[in-house]
């Protein structure tokens, strides 16, 4: 029994040579041996076409040819699992012979590790990043005036957090433009943070007092509004910096799907019953860029009785995702895809 996956062609010119030798001595099989449901069916059919099966010769393999600085570890599953999946998955191994393969997956996985560690190559686009240097020291303690308010400083609670942001937005782009990987999540802060926000709003408080009126002189809504903004100046960064990049017949922006989100809206507070709070999760905020999957720009979406969840869903859906939940959340938001 001859088997092929794809060379139907070369199979048969083998096939037609072996019988030439030796009349009805050889049948051709077809299959993918990485599809392990269909292995029983080759020992069948050998079986039915010739009685019995004395021996396997396994010489299958794929082949491209890959040069080994740019492999990956797909590629290296692909040209390695033909001829390892279809031995494990053969229930006859004895247990010798079990351990002896146990032992060559431990070696064939150090060597995946090793291919997956190795840098990409530098291209126009694909640049390693400088060393930012050490982290900025931490500021020191919060004052006290002769009054007993609290008094902020540009050194007090921060370190570095403007540039701290710019980086990680390059470690993004970096991250996609090399293609270490397809999917980043990155968090500038949080509303529970108590870093001074002095030195990127000019505002006396820390983070998460800007939320009770921290500083008398830029209350509520209108205080944190101005932390969201610093927020979305990075945001667009990094979005400019996908704009700019180039990829294929346009930018790396076109084949992109990006979500900002922040923890809260203006609205209603049901725990306190305040109204325009900005511990409400009514009317929240949430942007989308990038054109992956059709999506639009320019829009303005009034999405009203939806969840933000609703907006990750359509990101998801741009880049290839078919699921329409994520956690409770069912669909997405209509209108932001053509």
């Amino acid at each position: 029994m001859l088997h092929f996956r794809a060379s139907a062609g070369e199979a048969r010119l083998l096939q037609s040579e072996l019988n030439h030798l030796r009349a009805h001595s050889v049948s051709l099989i077809q299959a993918d041996l990485l599809d392990v449901g269909k292995l029983p069916s080759l020992v069948e059919q050998t079986v039915q076409s010739f009685g019995r099966l004395d021996a396997l010769v396994n010489n299958a393999s794929t082949f491209y040819p890959t040069t080994f600085g740019e492999i990956n570890v797909t590629d290296w599953n692909d040209l390695v699992g033909t001829n390892l999946q279809k031995l494990t998955a053969n229930p006859r191994l004895g247990t010798a012979d079990q351990q002896r393969l146990s032992r060559h997956f431990d070696e064939i996985r150090d060597l995946e590790r090793q291919i997956s560690a190795i840098p990409p190559t530098s291209t126009a686009t694909c640049q390693k990043l400088p060393d930012p240097g050490a982290d900025p020291a931490l500021g020191g303690n919060q004052g006290v005036d002769s009054a007993g308010n609290n008094t902020y400083t540009t050194n007090l609670g921060y370190s570095g957090e403007e540039q701290r942001a710019k980086v990680f937005c390059d470690l993004v782009h970096m991250a996609l433009t090399c293609d270490l990987t397809r999917v980043a999540s990155l968090m500038f802060t949080m509303f529970q943070s108590h870093m001074n926000v002095y030195a990127l709003t000019g505002q006396k408080c820390d983070l998460h007092e800007l939320g009770h009126n921290g500083d008398p002189a830029s209350k509520g809504t209108l205080a944190v509004s101005k932390m969201i903004a610093w927020h979305m100046k990075h945001f667009a960064y990094l979005i400019g910096k996908l704009r700019d990049t180039s990829e294929g017949a346009g930018s790396l922006l076109d084949n992109v799907a990006l979500v900002f989100l922040h923890e809260g809206g203006h609205g209603l507070d049901t725990a306190t019953g305040k109204t325009n709070s900005t511990h409400s999760t009514e009317n929240m905020a949430a942007l989308i860029a990038g054109r992956a999957g059709g999506l639009k720009g320019g829009l303005h979406v009034a999405a009203t009785g939806m969840h933000p969840a609703n907006v990750l869903i359509t990101a998801m859906n741009a880049v290839g995702i078919s699921s329409t939940t994520l956690g409770e959340v069912t669909g997405a938001i209509p209108g932001l895809r053509g």
